[in-house]
C-alpha cells in the first residue's frame, strides 16, 4: 500500500483526503475558532448517514446564527483538558484550576439557556449543547468556593471564614497599637507610619 492511499485514523484514504483538501480545510477550520483549545479541534467524517445530516443541520443553524449577527456568549473560554486528565488520574486541582472549571461550566449554562431561548429556530444545536443538569450544581457549589481569578473565598468553608474572620480582627488590634506608638512617641521615630517587612509590623 503507496502512502497515498494508506487510511487516516477516520479509516479515510489519504489520497481522497488529498482530494478533498482535507489538511487546508482543517487550518482555515483552526484560525476561525476561539479559546485555548482550539488547538485540539479537528475535523472527522461522520460515522454514519444519519450523524452526517444532523451535523449538516447543526451547521446550517450556525451559519444562519452567525448571518443573525448574534453571538454566542462566550467571554471567557479557558483550556480544561489538562484539569479532567489529572482528576481522571484521582489527582487533586488547585484553586485556579478549580476556577477554570467553574468558569467553563458558567459559559456551558450561558450557551445552553442562549440556544435554549432560540430552540424553536435552532433545535439541532440546542441539543448538541445539552448537558446534564447536576452540572449546574456543581458550578453553584464551585463558585461558592472560588473566585473567577482563582481566589479561595470566605465562603468555601465555614471554618475558613472564621479563621479569616479572626486574622482580621487581629491585624486590626495591632495596627491600632501601631498607630497609639506613633501617635504616643513621635518624637523619636524618624517616620510617623508604619510599614511591612518580611510579614513584620516595622516602625
Amino acid at each position: 500500500m503507496t502512502p497515498t492511499s494508506s487510511p487516516n485514523g477516520d479509516g479515510i484514504p489519504e489520497r481522497t483526503l488529498a482530494h478533498l483538501e482535507w489538511p487546508r480545510l482543517s487550518a482555515a477550520l483552526l484560525t476561525r475558532c476561539r479559546g485555548a483549545s482550539a488547538r485540539r479541534i479537528g475535523l472527522s467524517f461522520a460515522e454514519s448517514l444519519e450523524a452526517t445530516r444532523a451535523a449538516l443541520c447543526e451547521t446550517r443553524e450556525a451559519m444562519a446564527l452567525l448571518n443573525s449577527g448574534e453571538a454566542l456568549p462566550l467571554d471567557d473560554l479557558r483550556d480544561v483538558h489538562a484539569h479532567l486528565d489529572r482528576l481522571e488520574r484521582s489527582g487533586t486541582l488547585d484553586a485556579m484550576a478549580i476556577a477554570d472549571l467553574r468558569v467553563t461550566l458558567q459559559q456551558a449554562k450561558q450557551v445552553r439557556r442562549f440556544l435554549g431561548a432560540r430552540r424553536a429556530s435552532l433545535p439541532a444545536l440546542t441539543n448538541a449543547t445539552s448537558l446534564d443538569p447536576s452540572l449546574d450544581e456543581l458550578e453553584t457549589t464551585l463558585g461558592d468556593a472560588v473566585g473567577t481569578d482563582g481566589t479561595v473565598l470566605d465562603s468555601a468553608s465555614p471554618k475558613l471564614q472564621e479563621v479569616r474572620a479572626e486574622i482580621l480582627a487581629l491585624r486590626e488590634r495591632i495596627v491600632g497599637r501601631l498607630q497609639d506608638v506613633i501617635d504616643r512617641h513621635g518624637d523619636l521615630l524618624s517616620d510617623h507610619y508604619y510599614t511591612l517587612r518580611d510579614g513584620r509590623y516595622v516602625l
